[in-house]
C-alpha cells in the first residue's frame, strides 16, 4: 500500500488525556454534574436561559456551549437542525515484541500506525456508517490486522491486546461546526469534529471562549460557522 513515514509528527494519547481531563477541569474551578444528561435547551425572547436535564432539573445559564459530538442534534429546543451524524471508528492495540523506532506511519487511505510510550501500537481505523452502534466486530479486527501487517510485516505476529470503537461526529463537508448561533443569543457550537476532535478540541475551546467572553476571536473561525449549511 501507498504510505508515508512522518518522523516529525506529534501525537496525543487520547485515553491518557481523557483520564487527566477530569481532575484538570475541577482544579480550574469547573463544577461537573454526572448522571443528569441535558435533554433540552431553554430560551426566552431569542436568548438562552439555561438547560433542562433528563431528571427535569433546570440549570439556569446565560450561555450554553453545545459540544455533544454525534448526539448534538438530539438536544430539544435547538433553533436549527444540525447536520451531524455518527460514523463508527474501530481501533486495535497491538503489543509487538520490540518497541518500534518510528513515531507515526500513515497511508493515503487514512489508515495509520501510532506507537505509544508503553510499547504498544495503535492500528486505526475504520469509518463505518453504522448509526449509534459502537460494537467492535471481527470483520474490522481482521481488516485492521491485515492492514498493520501489510505496512510493517513484523506486526503480523504481534498479539492484539485491546480493541474498541468510537462514534465520530461527521458533518457534510467534514469540517467542524464552531461558533455562535445567529438565531439565538448565548448559544455556541463546538461539534462535528469528526476523527480530529482530540486534536482540534483545544483550539475550538479557545475560539468559543473568545467569542463568549470577548465577542470576537483572533483565530479565523468564520468558515466553521453553523449557518454555512
Amino acid at each position: 500500500p501507498s504510505w508515508q513515514r512522518l518522523p516529525d509528527e506529534a501525537q496525543v494519547d487520547a485515553q491518557r488525556r481523557a483520564v487527566a481531563l477530569g481532575p484538570a477541569i475541577q482544579a480550574a474551578g469547573v463544577r461537573r454534574r454526572r448522571g443528569q444528561p441535558v435533554t433540552e435547551l431553554l430560551a426566552h425572547a431569542e436568548r438562552v436561559t439555561g438547560v433542562r436535564t433528563a431528571a427535569g432539573d433546570v440549570i439556569p445559564a446565560g450561555a450554553v456551549v453545545l459540544a455533544a459530538g454525534p448526539w448534538s442534534p438530539a438536544l430539544a429546543g435547538l433553533p436549527r437542525q444540525l447536520p451531524v451524524h455518527p460514523v463508527r471508528g474501530q481501533i486495535l492495540r497491538l503489543r509487538p515484541a520490540a518497541i518500534p523506532g518510528w513515531p507515526l506511519v500513515a497511508t493515503h487511505d487514512a489508515r495509520y500506525l501510532v506507537p505509544r510510550e508503553n510499547g504498544s501500537v495503535l492500528v486505526g481505523s475504520t469509518m463505518e456508517e453504522s448509526g449509534f452502534d459502537d460494537a467492535v466486530t471481527d470483520e474490522a479486527r481482521l481488516l485492521l490486522a491485515e492492514h498493520a501487517a501489510a505496512l510493517v510485516p513484523v506486526l503480523g505476529e504481534a498479539p492484539i491486546v485491546e480493541r474498541w470503537a468510537g462514534l465520530r461526529p461527521i458533518t457534510p463537508d467534514r469540517w467542524p461546526i464552531v461558533g455562535p448561533e445567529p438565531r439565538l443569543e448565548g448559544l455556541c457550537y463546538a461539534t462535528g469534529h469528526g476523527r480530529n476532535g482530540i486534536l482540534l478540541g483545544p483550539l475550538s475551546g479557545r475560539i468559543v471562549a473568545d467569542l463568549l467572553l470577548e465577542g470576537n476571536s483572533e483565530v479565523p473561525w468564520e468558515c466553521l460557522r453553523p449557518d454555512r449549511f
